[in-house]
Protein backbone atom coordinates (compact mmCIF):
# COMPACT_ATOMS: atom_id res chain seq x y z
CA UNK A 1 0.00 0.00 0.00
CA UNK A 2 1.46 3.48 -1.11
CA UNK A 3 1.17 6.75 1.01
CA UNK A 4 0.75 9.63 -0.75
CA UNK A 5 0.16 13.20 0.09
CA UNK A 6 -3.10 14.82 -1.62
CA UNK A 7 -2.20 18.01 -3.37
CA UNK A 8 -2.58 21.07 -0.75
CA UNK A 9 -2.06 19.93 2.12
CA UNK A 10 -1.19 21.79 5.07
CA UNK A 11 1.74 20.01 7.41
CA UNK A 12 1.46 22.70 10.23
CA UNK A 13 -2.56 22.43 10.68
CA UNK A 14 -2.56 18.21 9.75
CA UNK A 15 0.20 17.86 12.71
CA UNK A 16 -1.22 20.72 14.76
CA UNK A 17 1.21 22.62 15.04
CA UNK A 18 -0.97 25.91 16.12
CA UNK A 19 -1.83 26.45 19.30
CA UNK A 20 -5.45 27.97 19.99
CA UNK A 21 -4.99 29.06 23.44
CA UNK A 22 -2.15 31.34 21.92
CA UNK A 23 -3.85 32.64 19.27
CA UNK A 24 -2.84 30.06 16.85
CA UNK A 25 0.49 30.84 17.01
CA UNK A 26 3.13 27.81 16.67
CA UNK A 27 4.72 26.91 20.63
CA UNK A 28 6.55 24.58 22.17
CA UNK A 29 4.55 21.04 20.92
CA UNK A 30 5.36 19.61 24.27
CA UNK A 31 3.17 18.84 26.88
CA UNK A 32 3.22 20.13 30.68
CA UNK A 33 3.20 18.11 34.13
CA UNK A 34 -0.65 18.48 33.69
CA UNK A 35 -1.03 16.97 29.80
CA UNK A 36 -1.16 20.39 28.42
CA UNK A 37 -0.22 22.02 25.65
CA UNK A 38 2.98 23.79 26.87
CA UNK A 39 3.07 27.78 25.98
CA UNK A 40 6.53 29.02 25.64
CA UNK A 41 7.18 30.64 22.41
CA UNK A 42 10.05 29.02 19.86
CA UNK A 43 12.54 31.35 18.18
CA UNK A 44 11.47 32.23 14.63
CA UNK A 45 14.15 30.98 12.59
CA UNK A 46 13.69 27.50 14.49
CA UNK A 47 9.75 27.81 13.69
CA UNK A 48 11.01 28.41 9.86
CA UNK A 49 13.57 25.37 10.00
CA UNK A 50 10.97 22.93 10.91
CA UNK A 51 8.31 24.40 8.10
CA UNK A 52 10.88 23.45 5.66
CA UNK A 53 11.40 20.23 6.92
CA UNK A 54 7.56 20.04 6.83
CA UNK A 55 7.06 21.29 3.59
CA UNK A 56 9.80 19.22 1.96
CA UNK A 57 8.53 15.76 3.91
CA UNK A 58 5.00 16.78 2.11
CA UNK A 59 5.98 18.59 -1.13
CA UNK A 60 5.81 15.56 -3.42
CA UNK A 61 4.68 12.15 -3.08
CA UNK A 62 6.57 9.47 -1.26
CA UNK A 63 5.83 5.66 -0.54
CA UNK A 64 6.05 4.58 3.16
CA UNK A 65 7.29 8.00 4.34
CA UNK A 66 9.98 7.51 7.47
CA UNK A 67 9.03 9.56 10.27
CA UNK A 68 12.70 9.44 11.30
CA UNK A 69 12.99 12.42 8.28
CA UNK A 70 10.94 14.40 10.92
CA UNK A 71 12.85 14.00 13.86
CA UNK A 72 14.78 17.58 13.19
CA UNK A 73 11.35 19.50 12.83
CA UNK A 74 9.68 18.15 16.20
CA UNK A 75 13.67 19.15 18.39
CA UNK A 76 13.39 22.24 17.03
CA UNK A 77 9.61 22.81 18.22
CA UNK A 78 10.40 22.05 21.42
CA UNK A 79 11.79 24.81 24.45
CA UNK A 80 14.39 24.49 26.39
CA UNK A 81 12.52 22.29 29.00
CA UNK A 82 11.52 19.58 26.90
CA UNK A 83 13.71 19.36 24.22
CA UNK A 84 17.13 18.20 24.28
CA UNK A 85 19.17 21.14 26.16
CA UNK A 86 20.74 21.12 29.71
CA UNK A 87 17.50 22.41 31.03
CA UNK A 88 15.74 19.79 29.59
CA UNK A 89 13.11 17.95 32.29
CA UNK A 90 12.87 15.30 29.81
CA UNK A 91 13.18 14.94 25.89
CA UNK A 92 9.92 14.54 24.90
CA UNK A 93 10.91 14.35 20.64
CA UNK A 94 9.92 10.89 20.61
CA UNK A 95 6.50 10.90 21.92
CA UNK A 96 5.87 14.16 19.90
CA UNK A 97 6.94 11.45 16.57
CA UNK A 98 4.55 8.89 17.62
CA UNK A 99 2.19 11.53 18.22
CA UNK A 100 2.79 12.47 14.70
CA UNK A 101 2.34 9.17 13.26
CA UNK A 102 -1.02 8.89 14.90
CA UNK A 103 -2.44 12.11 13.13
CA UNK A 104 -0.88 10.91 9.75
CA UNK A 105 -2.69 7.32 10.39
CA UNK A 106 -5.74 9.21 11.06
CA UNK A 107 -5.84 11.60 8.15
CA UNK A 108 -4.44 9.47 5.43
CA UNK A 109 -5.37 5.57 6.37
CA UNK A 110 -1.68 4.83 6.10
CA UNK A 111 -0.22 2.43 8.72
CA UNK A 112 2.96 1.86 6.92
CA UNK A 113 4.87 5.13 8.56
CA UNK A 114 7.88 3.61 10.30
CA UNK A 115 9.52 5.65 12.72
CA UNK A 116 12.81 4.56 11.79
CA UNK A 117 13.34 3.74 8.16
CA UNK A 118 11.63 4.12 4.97
CA UNK A 119 10.72 0.75 3.93
CA UNK A 120 6.95 0.04 3.84
CA UNK A 121 6.24 -2.90 5.85
CA UNK A 122 6.53 -6.19 3.80
CA UNK A 123 5.07 -9.32 3.05
CA UNK A 124 5.82 -13.39 3.70
CA UNK A 125 7.03 -16.02 1.17
CA UNK A 126 3.02 -17.17 0.99
CA UNK A 127 2.10 -13.64 -0.61
CA UNK A 128 0.31 -12.85 3.45
CA UNK A 129 0.57 -9.80 4.72
CA UNK A 130 2.46 -9.27 8.06
CA UNK A 131 1.61 -6.67 10.70
CA UNK A 132 3.35 -3.35 10.77
CA UNK A 133 5.94 -3.72 13.24
CA UNK A 134 5.82 -0.38 15.19
CA UNK A 135 8.24 0.43 17.79
CA UNK A 136 6.78 1.85 20.95
CA UNK A 137 10.07 3.27 21.56
CA UNK A 138 12.83 5.27 19.90
CA UNK A 139 15.69 3.18 20.32
CA UNK A 140 17.33 4.79 17.28
CA UNK A 141 20.13 7.67 18.82
CA UNK A 142 19.73 10.81 16.37
CA UNK A 143 22.83 13.00 16.86
CA UNK A 144 23.48 16.18 17.32
CA UNK A 145 25.52 16.69 13.95
CA UNK A 146 23.00 14.73 12.18
CA UNK A 147 20.24 17.34 13.80
CA UNK A 148 22.80 20.02 12.68
CA UNK A 149 23.39 18.63 8.78
CA UNK A 150 19.34 18.75 8.02
CA UNK A 151 19.86 23.00 8.52
CA UNK A 152 19.63 24.69 5.85
CA UNK A 153 22.45 26.99 7.01
CA UNK A 154 25.16 24.06 8.02
CA UNK A 155 26.47 23.59 4.70
CA UNK A 156 29.07 25.38 3.23
CA UNK A 157 31.31 25.42 5.60
CA UNK A 158 29.50 27.07 8.33
CA UNK A 159 29.25 24.23 10.88
CA UNK A 160 30.87 26.23 13.84
CA UNK A 161 28.71 29.32 13.02
CA UNK A 162 25.86 27.22 12.96
CA UNK A 163 26.57 25.40 16.10
CA UNK A 164 27.54 28.58 17.89
CA UNK A 165 24.22 30.38 16.46
CA UNK A 166 22.52 27.79 18.11
CA UNK A 167 24.11 28.03 21.72
CA UNK A 168 23.80 31.71 21.16
CA UNK A 169 20.21 31.63 20.27
CA UNK A 170 19.38 29.23 23.18
CA UNK A 171 21.30 31.18 25.49
CA UNK A 172 19.55 34.46 24.59
CA UNK A 173 16.17 32.55 25.19
CA UNK A 174 16.89 31.14 28.37
CA UNK A 175 18.34 35.03 29.60
CA UNK A 176 15.01 36.37 28.88
CA UNK A 177 13.31 33.84 30.85
CA UNK A 178 15.75 34.30 33.29
CA UNK A 179 15.34 38.27 32.81
CA UNK A 180 11.56 38.35 33.14
CA UNK A 181 11.64 36.19 36.15
CA UNK A 182 13.58 38.00 38.05
CA UNK A 183 12.29 41.19 37.15
CA UNK A 184 8.84 39.93 37.70
CA UNK A 185 10.55 39.02 41.25
CA UNK A 186 11.67 42.15 41.45
CA UNK A 187 7.97 44.07 40.76
CA UNK A 188 6.66 41.90 43.37
CA UNK A 189 9.33 42.79 45.81
CA UNK A 190 8.77 46.32 45.46
CA UNK A 191 5.45 46.29 45.61
CA UNK A 192 5.60 44.13 48.91
CA UNK A 193 7.88 46.68 50.08
CA UNK A 194 5.79 49.50 49.01
CA UNK A 195 2.54 48.13 50.70
CA UNK A 196 4.69 47.12 53.89
CA UNK A 197 5.83 50.97 53.99
CA UNK A 198 2.18 51.70 53.50
CA UNK A 199 0.85 49.78 56.15
CA UNK A 200 4.24 51.39 58.66
CA UNK A 201 3.18 55.20 57.35
CA UNK A 202 -0.60 54.15 58.66
CA UNK A 203 1.07 52.64 62.27
CA UNK A 204 2.71 55.81 62.40
CA UNK A 205 0.00 58.09 61.89
CA UNK A 206 -2.40 55.99 64.34
CA UNK A 207 0.46 56.47 66.52
CA UNK A 208 0.69 59.97 66.43
CA UNK A 209 -3.04 60.56 66.58
CA UNK A 210 -2.92 58.11 70.01
CA UNK A 211 -0.51 60.69 71.43
CA UNK A 212 -1.80 63.48 70.09
CA UNK A 213 -5.14 62.62 71.85
CA UNK A 214 -3.65 61.20 75.27
CA UNK A 215 -1.50 64.78 75.42
CA UNK A 216 -4.91 66.53 74.70
CA UNK A 217 -6.36 64.34 77.71
CA UNK A 218 -3.54 64.87 80.03
CA UNK A 219 -3.57 68.96 79.07
CA UNK A 220 -7.53 69.28 79.99
CA UNK A 221 -6.77 67.12 83.42
CA UNK A 222 -4.25 69.05 84.63
CA UNK A 223 -6.33 72.54 83.36
CA UNK A 224 -9.24 71.12 85.14
CA UNK A 225 -7.02 70.29 88.32
CA UNK A 226 -5.02 73.33 88.24
CA UNK A 227 -8.96 75.24 88.22
CA UNK A 228 -9.74 73.08 91.15
CA UNK A 229 -6.92 73.81 93.28
CA UNK A 230 -7.51 77.47 92.78
CA UNK A 231 -11.09 77.37 93.30
CA UNK A 232 -10.28 75.78 96.49
CA UNK A 233 -7.43 77.59 97.21
CA UNK A 234 -8.99 81.09 96.27
CA UNK A 235 -12.62 79.45 98.80
CA UNK A 236 -9.87 78.58 101.47
CA UNK A 237 -8.79 82.18 101.41
CA UNK A 238 -11.92 83.53 101.37
CA UNK A 239 -13.34 81.46 104.87
CA UNK A 240 -10.07 82.58 106.72
CA UNK A 241 -11.00 86.28 105.67
CA UNK A 242 -14.43 85.60 106.94
CA UNK A 243 -12.99 83.91 110.06
CA UNK A 244 -10.88 86.69 110.72
CA UNK A 245 -13.46 89.34 110.55
CA UNK A 246 -15.95 87.30 112.63
CA UNK A 247 -13.53 86.98 115.38
CA UNK A 248 -12.66 90.89 115.28
CA UNK A 249 -15.79 91.38 115.36
CA UNK A 250 -15.99 90.07 118.87
CA UNK A 251 -12.96 92.69 119.95
CA UNK A 252 -15.36 95.34 120.04
CA UNK A 253 -16.10 97.49 122.94
CA UNK A 254 -19.06 98.24 124.89
CA UNK A 255 -22.32 100.48 123.58
CA UNK A 256 -22.92 98.41 120.18
CA UNK A 257 -26.13 98.51 117.95
CA UNK A 258 -27.29 95.45 115.81
CA UNK A 259 -24.88 96.41 112.69
CA UNK A 260 -21.89 95.89 115.14
CA UNK A 261 -22.63 91.93 115.65
CA UNK A 262 -20.34 89.87 113.55
CA UNK A 263 -23.03 87.26 112.31
CA UNK A 264 -21.48 83.79 111.86
CA UNK A 265 -21.65 83.75 108.17
CA UNK A 266 -19.52 84.00 105.31
CA UNK A 267 -20.50 87.57 104.14
CA UNK A 268 -20.78 88.59 107.78
CA UNK A 269 -24.97 90.30 106.61
CA UNK A 270 -27.52 89.69 109.02
CA UNK A 271 -29.43 89.26 105.84
CA UNK A 272 -27.74 86.20 104.92
CA UNK A 273 -28.35 84.34 108.27
CA UNK A 274 -30.39 80.96 108.41
CA UNK A 275 -29.54 77.56 109.42
CA UNK A 276 -27.76 76.37 106.22
CA UNK A 277 -25.20 79.09 106.07
CA UNK A 278 -24.46 79.19 109.93
CA UNK A 279 -23.64 75.30 109.54
CA UNK A 280 -21.64 76.21 106.68
CA UNK A 281 -19.72 78.84 108.34
CA UNK A 282 -18.80 76.79 111.06
CA UNK A 283 -17.64 73.90 109.57
CA UNK A 284 -15.49 76.08 106.68
CA UNK A 285 -14.03 79.02 108.38
CA UNK A 286 -12.66 77.77 111.91
CA UNK A 287 -8.94 77.31 111.14
CA UNK A 288 -7.50 73.25 111.23
CA UNK A 289 -5.90 74.48 114.76
CA UNK A 290 -9.25 74.87 116.27
CA UNK A 291 -11.06 71.40 114.48
CA UNK A 292 -8.42 69.17 114.07
CA UNK A 293 -9.83 66.75 116.35
CA UNK A 294 -13.25 65.79 118.45
CA UNK A 295 -12.00 67.43 121.47
CA UNK A 296 -10.91 70.57 119.61
CA UNK A 297 -13.86 70.88 117.90
CA UNK A 298 -16.38 70.26 120.73
CA UNK A 299 -14.06 73.42 122.77
CA UNK A 300 -14.60 75.59 119.74
CA UNK A 301 -18.57 74.49 119.77
CA UNK A 302 -19.08 75.49 123.21
CA UNK A 303 -17.32 78.47 123.45
CA UNK A 304 -19.44 79.48 120.53
CA UNK A 305 -22.62 78.48 122.21
CA UNK A 306 -22.27 80.34 125.46
CA UNK A 307 -21.47 83.72 122.97
CA UNK A 308 -24.45 83.20 121.34
CA UNK A 309 -26.65 82.30 124.24
CA UNK A 310 -29.49 84.80 124.62
CA UNK A 311 -28.16 85.81 128.21
CA UNK A 312 -24.85 86.57 127.33
CA UNK A 313 -26.34 88.70 124.37
CA UNK A 314 -28.67 90.54 126.38
CA UNK A 315 -25.87 91.61 128.57
CA UNK A 316 -23.51 92.80 125.45
CA UNK A 317 -26.14 94.75 123.04
CA UNK A 318 -28.61 95.17 125.67
CA UNK A 319 -32.63 94.32 125.47
CA UNK A 320 -33.32 96.69 122.78
CA UNK A 321 -31.21 94.37 120.39
CA UNK A 322 -31.90 91.37 121.17
CA UNK A 323 -35.65 91.87 121.52
CA UNK A 324 -35.56 94.13 118.55
CA UNK A 325 -35.00 93.91 114.84
CA UNK A 326 -32.16 90.71 115.55
CA UNK A 327 -34.17 88.94 117.75
CA UNK A 328 -35.06 86.03 114.75
CA UNK A 329 -31.75 85.75 113.81
CA UNK A 330 -30.42 85.27 117.08
CA UNK A 331 -32.58 83.10 117.66
CA UNK A 332 -31.57 81.14 115.02
CA UNK A 333 -27.46 81.26 115.63
CA UNK A 334 -28.78 79.95 119.18
CA UNK A 335 -31.29 77.19 117.96
CA UNK A 336 -27.90 75.97 115.35
CA UNK A 337 -25.34 76.53 118.30
CA UNK A 338 -27.03 73.62 120.14
CA UNK A 339 -27.52 71.76 117.14
CA UNK A 340 -23.69 71.67 115.93
CA UNK A 341 -22.81 71.06 120.16
CA UNK A 342 -24.38 67.98 120.30
CA UNK A 343 -22.81 66.59 117.16
CA UNK A 344 -19.66 67.67 118.30
CA UNK A 345 -20.21 65.35 121.23
CA UNK A 346 -21.46 62.90 119.59
CA UNK A 347 -18.19 62.69 117.35
CA UNK A 348 -15.87 63.17 120.26
CA UNK A 349 -17.06 59.98 121.75
CA UNK A 350 -17.05 58.41 118.80
CA UNK A 351 -13.59 59.58 118.44
CA UNK A 352 -12.21 58.08 121.70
Amino acid sequence: MHYHFYPGWNPKKVLGLPNPEKNDQVTCVGATLKRQRCRNPIACYRIEHAEGILERFGSASKSAASLAELRPAAELLLCFRHGTGPKSTGDQSPDILRQWKRKLVDDYGDDNLSLTSGKKASTGSRGVKREPRVKTEDTEEYSRESFLQSMPWYSGGSRRRGTERVKREESDSQSQEQKRRREQKEREERQRQEEENKREVERQQERARAKAFRERVRLERERIERETRAKAQKEAAEWQTAWECYRDGWTKGTDLSVADIAWPVKSGLQLDVNEANVKLFFEKAPPDDLVNSGANRLKLINAENKRWHTDKMMQRFGPDVVNGAANTSLAIVAKVMVVLRQEAQKNRRTDK
